[in-house]
């Protein structure tokens, strides 16, 4: 009779647990694992996040569910939770080659790059045949201007090639097309041709530009104006080192070159050598006090520097020599904007608009300026914003401004058609989630805006739309 009791017991939980919607059974692990993995491939890193938290309560001595949540902690920058799993993981499972490649990873974004360093040379040492790792070593390596390293790393990942790392492989080429840059012309132009035609649109747009700068040193005999314009085609991707070698170069062969000077000043602004910059810079102006260049990069650097009224001086001596340029208008709003005088940012905005009305860039600067700060949205942002997404209709940032511009004026439905282009046109955006969201709540579609709230946490690397989507999803924000 007791055996029987327990039965009925069993099977009226059975019933009870199913009638309230919950599982008696528990999930597969390994489905689990799967399930978070195809989340994390689709950046759906919320979903991501709880499969593999599920899976680390059914398996509470392995450490690879806790390596995955750290890996898509990573993913969205979100360093404090990441730094939490990969330590549970190591009270689990100890150093293990794949926690010293994650481990690398989060240094780097505390800005801690030798410590990063030290972890992928420990993750490879274990495990010579992890490309992610070696690939990531190369990176730092050039960052940190190890130019033999990095050059050794990227040619590794091309030795030990795999099907699944074909970003990987265009990564390393473009690395190493930048690297043989300096010395070697014809083997860079081969390699940044291989990673032109990637499928990581980012890495082949740099990859191109790179090369049209190679191809301007070719007719130049002069070795400085070489070097010079070798260094302003890494500044246009970003390549601050290498940057800053060919600019030293280009100085070396002739002192006296103020573009070169200028431009090394900014490239040294960006490697946080802030008052060697400033030098730079300022040396420029003073030994060319008649060319814009200088002004507007000692312009920039006082901006970064949250300097605006040395910015605002700048730019506006700069305008006195160059009164027609458009970017120079733009960037002086951007600093009357630093000093939150809403009156000179718009008569400055307005004035880059005005100088070239055919450049959707400028157009959207303007219709942010009345829509982030909420002024004049109706009479003004909306025609600004509608002007910049139909210069430019596939750029998802135009859509973005858009959508909020008739959000603010109370027009759901022209928002949300705007939004969900947006969306359409970049998935990634985690401002155009979290706009959509928004309209979608106050329209009454519910679940829709629980999705793109959630996509929002997932996309947002700045923590500002993480945050608001958190609040609108009433969890905690840490």
């Amino acid at each position: 009779m007791a055996a029987l009791r327990r039965w009925l017991l069993i099977g009226l939980f059975t019933c009870l647990a199913l009638g309230l919607g919950l599982q008696p059974e528990r999930p597969d692990y390994v489905g689990l694992i799967q399930k978070g993995d195809a989340r994390a491939a689709a950046k759906e890193y919320s979903f991501a996040a709880s499969a593999y938290r599920r899976a680390a309560t059914l398996r509470p001595g392995s450490p690879l569910p806790l390596l995955r949540l750290g890996s898509t902690f990573l993913a969205q920058a979100w360093l404090d939770r990441a730094q939490g799993a990969l330590l549970a993981a190591h009270r689990r499972g100890g150093w293990t080659p794949e926690l010293h490649q994650q481990m690398g990873r989060l240094y780097l974004g505390l800005g801690l790059p030798a410590e990063a360093i030290a972890q992928w040379e420990a993750a490879l040492a274990a495990d010579p045949g992890l490309a992610e790792a070696r690939l990531r070593l190369g990176w730092a390596y050039l960052d940190r201007e190890a130019w033999d390293g990095a050059r050794t790393a990227f040619e590794a990942v091309l030795d030990r090639w795999d099907a699944d790392g074909r970003e990987r492989w265009q990564s390393a080429h473009y690395g190493l097309g930048l690297l043989l840059a300096l010395e070697d012309r014809v083997a860079a132009l081969h390699h940044l041709q291989i990673a032109a035609a990637g499928a990581d649109r980012v890495t082949a747009d740099r990859a191109m530009a790179m090369g049209a700068a190679l191809e301007e040193t070719a007719p130049l005999a002069d070795p400085a104006h070489a070097a010079g314009t070798l260094g302003q085609g890494y500044l246009r991707v970003e390549a601050w080192s290498l940057a800053r070698q060919a600019l030293t170069q280009a100085l070396a062969a002739e002192p006296g070159y103020v573009e070169a000077m200028a431009y090394l000043g900014h490239a040294l602004d960006y490697l946080g050598c802030a008052p060697e910059a400033e030098r730079h810079l300022r040396r420029a102006v003073q030994l060319a006090p008649t060319k814009t260049l200088p002004r507007y990069l000692l312009g920039l650097y006082y901006r970064r520097r949250e300097e605006p009224r040395q910015a605002v001086f700048q730019f506006r001596q700069a305008l006195k020599l160059d009164p027609r340029n458009a970017a120079l208008y733009a960037e002086l709003g951007g600093a009357w904007l630093d000093e939150q005088n809403y009156v000179d940012a718009e008569n400055a905005f307005r004035a880059a608009v005005e100088l070239a009305p055919e450049q959707a860039g400028f157009r959207l600067l303007l219709a942010r300026f009345y829509v982030d700060h909420l002024i004049q949205v109706r009479s003004r942002g909306l025609p600004a914003a509608q002007a910049a997404a139909q210069l430019n209709p596939d750029d998802a940032e135009a859509f973005d401004v858009l959508g909020w511009a008739y959000y603010l004026v109370g027009s759901l439905d022209e928002a949300g058609r705007a939004l969900s282009r947006a969306v359409t046109l970049d998935p990634g955006s985690a401002s155009a989630r979290y706009h959509l969201a928004v309209v979608q709540r106050q329209r009454g579609q519910f679940a829709e805006a629980t999705y793109q709230f959630w996509r929002a946490i997932d996309l947002d690397r700045t923590g500002h739309y993480r945050a608001q989507a958190m609040r609108a999803l009433d969890l905690p924000v840490e």
